[in-house]
C-alpha cells in the first residue's frame, strides 16, 4: 500500500470521458528514498446529478437516467443524470437551468463528490492500478483502490518573491525553498559577476527562462509568498506571455492558470502544486492583525521588518534606485522578502493548522475556507446512505435574516465587579448537542 496526501486535484475530458486527476505526495519510505509526487487517474467515473423521477428531460440529452430510489427533501422520488464528460455535465446544467428543470447536487464538483462518498480528508492510501510512465518522468497510476489515511508526509515548500518597476520591468525574482535541501537565490538582470545566491541576466527573457528551468528542477510542493497570485505571478504570466513562452509551473508541463472571483481575489492553480498566500491563509487560521502588509505581520510575528519600509510609490522607488545604482542590496531585499514568509509560516506552525483543517473538513488546501463545500463533504455521503439527495445551495429558499443572540443595552454609569461572558462557536456547539441538521429537521 501505498499512502500519501492529495496536493491538488482536476477534471478533464480525455480520449475516454471524464478523468479524475489527483496529484499525491507519497510517504517516504525512510532513508534516502526521494520523496515521490504520483498522479492517481481515474478513467471509470462518469459525472452525476439528480433530478425529479417525473421531470420532463430534452429529447436530445446526451446522458443516462437511472432511478435510484432516492429522493429529495420534498419527498419527491429523483433519478440520477449520468453524463460521459464533463462537458456535457455543465452543458445540461445550464441548460437545465435556462429551461427551469431542477436539479440536485449539480453544484458538487465530481473530483470532490469522488472523494466524499470514499469518506477521504485529504490523505489516502492506494494499492493496485496500471502503473506509467508519463512524459514529465512522473509516476501514473490509473484506477487503483484508495483508502482513507491520515499519515502525513513531508511537504517541500518554496516562497516566490519578484521586484519589478512601477511599469512593466521586471527586476528579478526571489526565492527561498525548504525541503531535503535549503535554496536561496535571487535571479536578476543586470551584468554584474555571478555569486552564489544571486545570478545575473542580460534580459528578462533570458531571466524567465533560467528560472522556469530551476523552479522544475527543485520541484516544490507548496509555494508560498505574499499576494503571491494577484501579484507575483499575474505580473509573471504577463511576462511570460510577452515574450512567447509558457508559463509552465505545473508538474506536467502545464502552464498556470489565473482567475479572479466576484469578491476580486485572485485564484491560482498550478498542477501537482498548491499555493499558500500568506494573507488569505492567515486570516483562516483566524490570526488579526491591524493589516496584512508583510512589514506588519512580520513585525508583530518576528519582531523584524522588511529591508524597505516604505509604501506605494515612496517603496518603488526605492526599490527602482537600488536596481540601478545597487544590485546586491536589492537582491538582498528581495531575498529577505522570501524568508520573512516562510519565517512567519514557521512561528505560526501555519501549515500544522492547514493540514488538519483538510482531515477535519475534507477540503484540499486551495479550497479552506469555504464552508458550505466542507459541509457538503462531511454530510452528503451520510445524507445518500438515507436514501436522500440535497438540494443545490444556491436554491434553498431563506425565510429571513437571522436576528442572532440577544445584546443586552448598555446602562451609562461606572460599574464594579462587572463579567463579561462570551460562549464561543455557540451554534456549532447547539448543532452537535441536539443534533440540527436539515435531514432531522425534516423528519422531526
Amino acid at each position: 500500500m501505498n499512502q500519501g496526501f492529495i496536493l491538488q486535484d482536476s477534471v478533464i475530458d480525455g480520449p475516454r470521458g471524464m478523468e479524475l486527476h489527483y496529484w499525491v505526495k507519497l510517504i517516504s519510505r525512510g532513508g534516502n528514498d526521494k520523496d515521490e509526487v504520483v498522479k492517481l487517474i481515474f478513467t471509470n467515473e462518469k459525472p452525476i446529478f439528480f433530478v425529479e423521477s417525473d421531470a420532463n428531460l430534452p429529447s436530445n440529452i446526451k446522458a443516462t437516467v437511472k432511478p435510484l430510489g432516492l429522493k429529495a427533501f420534498n419527498g419527491r422520488s429523483v433519478s440520477g443524470v449520468y453524463f460521459y464528460s464533463h462537458r456535457e455535465y455543465l452543458f445540461a446544467k445550464s441548460d437545465f437551468q435556462t429551461k427551469s428543470i431542477r436539479t440536485y447536487e449539480s453544484d458538487i464538483w465530481p473530483s470532490e463528490r469522488f472523494l466524499m462518498e470514499r469518506f477521504i480528508n485529504g490523505a489516502l492510501s492506494f494499492s493496485h492500478g496500471e502503473d506509467k510512465i508519463d512524459r514529465n518522468g512522473y509516476r501514473c497510476f490509473y484506477n487503483p483502490q484508495i483508502k482513507t489515511s491520515k499519515i502525513i508526509p513531508q511537504f517541500s515548500i518554496m516562497s516566490l518573491d519578484i521586484e519589478t518597476s512601477l511599469g512593466n520591468d521586471l527586476y528579478s525574482i526571489g526565492i527561498h525553498h525548504k525541503g531535503r535541501s535549503e535554496i536561496k537565490h535571487v535571479y536578476m538582470i543586470g551584468e554584474l559577476e555571478d555569486t552564489d545566491e544571486v545570478s545575473f541576466y542580460k534580459n528578462e527573457k533570458d531571466l524567465l527562462i533560467k528560472f522556469l528551468q530551476d523552479f522544475q528542477q527543485i520541484d516544490p510542493d507548496l509555494i508560498a509568498g505574499w499576494h503571491v497570485v494577484g501579484f507575483d505571478l499575474k505580473f509573471l504570466e504577463k511576462k511570460y506571455l510577452q515574450y512567447g513562452l509558457k508559463f509552465s509551473l505545473g508538474r506536467d508541463g502545464s502552464e498556470v492558470k489565473l482567475s479572479q472571483r466576484q469578491s476580486g481575489m485572485w485564484i491560482g492553480d498550478i498542477a501537482g502544486r498548491s499555493i499558500l498566500d500568506g494573507p488569505r491563509i492567515l486570516k483562516l487560521a483566524f490570526y488579526q492583525f491591524e493589516n496584512f502588509k508583510l512589514n506588519t505581520v512580520a513585525k508583530e510575528v518576528l519582531g523584524g521588518t522588511k529591508d524597505i519600509e516604505g509604501t506605494g510609490s515612496e517603496k518603488v522607488e526605492e526599490i527602482t534606485r537600488r536596481f540601478h545604482e545597487d544590485k546586491m542590496s536589492l537582491a538582498k531585499y528581495n531575498l529577505l522578502d522570501c524568508t520573512l514568509v516562510l519565517d512567519i509560516y514557521e512561528k505560526l506552525n501555519i501549515l500544522d493548522h492547514l493540514i488538519k483543517r483538510v482531515l477535519y473538513s475534507g477540503l484540499l488546501l486551495d479550497k479552506l475556507g469555504i464552508s458550505t463545500r466542507a459541509f457538503d463533504h462531511l454530510y452528503l455521503p451520510i445524507v445518500h446512505r438515507r436514501g436522500f439527495v440535497a438540494n443545490n445551495t444556491m436554491d434553498i429558499e431563506k425565510d429571513s435574516t437571522s436576528l442572532g443572540g440577544y445584546v443586552m443595552e448598555g446602562k451609562s454609569g461606572l460599574h464594579e465587579h462587572v463579567v463579561v461572558l462570551d460562549f464561543k462557536s455557540l451554534y456549532p456547539t447547539i448543532i452537535q448537542t441536539f443534533k440540527i441538521d436539515p435531514l432531522s429537521r425534516l423528519k422531526g
